[in-house]
């Protein structure tokens, strides 16, 4: 490499430096600039806020997922994969279920669990 090509890079490294200093990097280079005008004039949205979703599986509802999933072990030889979704039946509360992508089957855990 010649000493001009290293003073380039040189050149180059400061710069990012400087640009990292400052939090402005000219994304130019990886976007097209009608994207980069586009993404520089949309205002952010702080009025959404990430507000996650949790479920509990009880042990009654675990013991039916792993007998059920050890059922799909047993004749496939794997699990695959699974899906859960939650629907509601009438309104009050919601169901659980989990499908078996591999044995193209869905199992409801809470439907006729004692608790």
């Amino acid at each position: 490499m010649s000493k001009f090509e290293e003073r380039i890079i040189q050149k180059d490294k400061e710069s990012l430096k400087e640009k990292m200093k400052s939090k402005k990097i000219d994304l130019s280079y990886f976007v097209d600039k009608k994207k980069l005008k586009k993404m520089k004039s949309t205002p952010k949205d702080d009025s959404k806020e990430f507000n996650p979703m949790t479920f509990t599986i009880y042990p009654n509802e675990t013991k039916i997922l792993n007998e059920w999933m050890g059922n799909i072990y047993g004749v496939y030889g794997m699990y695959g994969n699974f899906e859960y979704k939650f629907k509601s039946g009438g309104g009050l509360g919601y169901d659980i279920w989990v499908y078996s992508d591999l044995a193209k089957t869905e199992i409801c855990l809470t439907k006729d669990v004692d608790y």
